[in-house]
C-alpha cells in the first residue's frame, strides 16, 4: 500500500523545535490522539481517490479485474486498521522530537522498513526463509502487504491472523505513544517549550 498521509511525524518535530505545543494541552484530546486524527482525516480521501483511480486504470488496461467482493472488504478492513497503525508510528517518531532535534533520519528509516520487509518491494514469500520469519513478527507487513494480498488472494484464516495481529500492535503502540506523551509532557514542562 502507498504511503498516503501527510507527513505529520515532521509537523510535530517542528512544532516542538517552535514550541507551538504549549498551546495544544489546554484541548480536550491528548495531543497525540489528536495527531493520530490528523493524520487518519488526511488519509481517508486520498486513499479512496488513489483506490478509485487505480479501479479505473485496471479497467481500462486489463479491462477485467480479479478478485471477489470478500477480498475487497477484507482488503479495506485491513487498510484500515493498517492506517492506525501507521498514524501511531507516525506520532511516536515525531515524539521523538523531544529528545532529539531533528526526527528526518527515523522517519527516512521507518519509510525503509516499510519499503523493504513491509512487502512493499518484494512479497515477503521470496524472502528468504528467516527474512521471511522475521518480516512476519514486525508490524511493517501488517501495515502494507497483508491488507494487498487480502484483496488479490482472500483467506479466512489469514485475514483473521493479520486481525488479531493489527489489533494487538495497535494496543501495544497506542500504550506506548501515550507514555511516551506523558514523559514527555515533563520535558515541556520542565524546559518550557
Amino acid at each position: 500500500m502507498e504511503r498516503n498521509r501527510k507527513d505529520i511525524e515532521l509537523e510535530i518535530a517542528e512544532a516542538v523545535r517552535a514550541g507551538d505545543l504549549a498551546y495544544t494541552l489546554a484541548r480536550p484530546l491528548r495531543y497525540p490522539l489528536f495527531q493520530v486524527a490528523n493524520s487518519l482525516g488526511g488519509t481517508a480521501p486520498r486513499f479512496l481517490l488513489n483506490f478509485a483511480t487505480g479501479c479505473v486504470v485496471v479497467l481500462v488496461v486489463v479491462r477485467q479485474v480479479e478478485g471477489s467482493l470478500a477480498g475487497l472488504g477484507a482488503f479495506l478492513l485491513l487498510a484500515a486498521l493498517a492506517f492506525i497503525l501507521d498514524a501511531l508510528f507516525a506520532v511516536l517518531v515525531g515524539l521523538a522530537a523531544f529528545w532529539i532535534e531533528e526526527v528526518t533520519p527515523i522517519y527516512w528509516m521507518y519509510n525503509k522498513m516499510m519499503f523493504t520487509i513491509g512487502g512493499l518491494f518484494l512479497p515477503l514469500e521470496l524472502f528468504p526463509a528467516g527474512l521471511q520469519q522475521a518480516a512476519r513478527w514486525l508490524p511493517f507487513q501488517l501495515m502494507a502487504y497483508a491488507p494487498a494480498r487480502a484483496l488479490v488472494k482472500v483467506e479466512a484464516a489469514f485475514v483473521l491472523q493479520t486481525l488479531v495481529a493489527q489489533a494487538i500492535y495497535i494496543a501495544v503502540l497506542l500504550a506506548v505513544v501515550l507514555l511516551v506523551w506523558r514523559v514527555a509532557q515533563r520535558r515541556l514542562v520542565v524546559h518550557g517549550g
